[in-house]
């Protein structure tokens, strides 16, 4: 059996099922964890509830969100640090 503990190599999980080798990983569902706003709308789509959320395009908008009390952020300048590494 091949072990898979994270998301992504779905494709590698898919070929693996499909030589009747035994895979245990998320396989082709790995999108509802690496694109949150996309599992969101699919909830929605059919019936879930789903929490309130906003997608930020720019670490500008980071900064304006929290200014305006948005977003609360322990430490905006280390966030700020990670987003540009």
């Amino acid at each position: 059996m091949y072990w898979f503990p994270d998301v992504y190599d779905g494709d590698v999980q898919e070929e693996l099922k499909a030589q009747r080798i035994p895979v245990w990983g998320s396989g082709k569902t790995e999108w509802l964890e690496r694109d949150r706003f996309r599992t969101t709308e699919w909830m929605q789509s059919v019936g879930l509830p789903t929490p309130k959320e906003r997608k930020l395009l720019a670490l500008t908008n980071l900064e304006n969100f929290q200014r305006a009390g948005i977003l609360n952020l322990m430490n905006l300048e280390m966030t700020q640090r990670l987003l540009r590494s």
